[in-house]
Formats: structure tokens, sequence, C-alpha cells
């Protein structure tokens, strides 16, 4: 199970393969979702086994990645993100050499958490330091953002009543923190 330093440190290791690996002068960025993201910025406490990333990073360290369970298969699931995410993420402060890594901000966790809507991930973002730190302003346009990339009928539907929900029932409810 991973808490925030063994993330860190899991990072770091895959850095310094990565160096070794490549040898172009590029910088790689990838960006680490759900849970993972969520216990590195200090919004939920429990740990996770594996690591979610939204890679840009060469094909070449795909198999280097899943060495450290850090895995790149959220890139499946791309549209339960709103778009522009990358613009919105917050680099994570440790010194690296060939990747900066990344937390996607807490609303478009949010957003991509209640498009899964799987139990774990509507626990996580009903944490009272989840809801007390959301900007729900941001929410409710990401949420608007996400109807139109969605693909088909039933998601919209779907993630519309996941949305309603958890408006509905956490919003005004985040006062009384």
């Amino acid at each position: 199970m991973l808490r925030v330093n063994d993330i860190k440190e899991r990072l770091l290791r895959l850095d310094e393969d990565a160096s070794l690996l490549l040898n172009d002068e590029n910088k790689y960025r990838c960006f680490i979702v759900g849970g993972g993201a969520l216990v590195l910025m200090g919004y939920i406490s429990r740990a996770t086994h594996d690591i979610d990333v939204i890679n840009h990073v060469p094909r070449d360290l795909i198999s280097l990645m899943e060495k450290y369970d850090i895995s790149t298969n959220v890139s499946a699931h791309i549209d339960c993100f709103p778009d522009d995410y990358d613009y919105r993420a917050t680099k994570i402060d440790i010194k690296t050499q060939k990747i900066d890594f990344y937390t996607l901000s807490l609303e478009d966790l949010v957003i991509s958490k209640l498009s899964a809507s799987r139990d774990k991930d509507i626990h996580d973002i009903t944490e009272n330091a989840v809801l007390q730190a959301l900007n729900w302003s941001l929410l409710d346009k990401l949420a608007k953002d996400i109807r139109q990339s969605l693909l088909s009928d039933r998601e919209i539907d779907e993630f519309n009543g996941h949305y309603r929900d958890f408006v509905g029932r956490y919003k005004n409810a985040t006062a009384n923190f």
C-alpha cells in the first residue's frame, strides 16, 4: 500500500531509470490521476495500490512504468477527464531529470471520479478535505465541458445523474464543516 512518501520515492526511481534508458535531451510530462493524486495532494489519507497516470512519455518507458506499478491504462478512459486538464495541473515538488510529474486539479479529479462512479471513487471525493477545497464554480464549468466530450447519450445521462446527486448532497453541506 502506497502513501505519499512511497509514491514520491517510486516516481523518483522511475525518473532515475528513465534517465539511464533515454539518451535524448527531452523532459517528459506525466500526470498522476485517481487516488494516488488525491493522496499526493493530501486530500485523502487512504493508501493506494498503484499509481494511475496519463502519460506523455515515449513508448519505451511504458514497460518501465509497469515495473513500478504505474498504470497507464487510464489513457484508455481519457474521455473521463475534462479537456485542457494539463493547464490546471500542479507540478509535484520533487527534483527529477527526465520526467516532470503533475497532479490534475482537484476539480478535474472529481469530474473523472464522478464519470467512473465506483464506490471507492465516490468515497474519495466525499472526504471533508476534498469537499472543503473544491472550487464549485470551476467544477460546474468542467462538468459542462465533459458533457460535450462524452461519447454516448447513455454516458451523458449517467454523468448528469451522478453530478446532480453529488452537488445536491455536498455543495451546500460544505458550509457546515
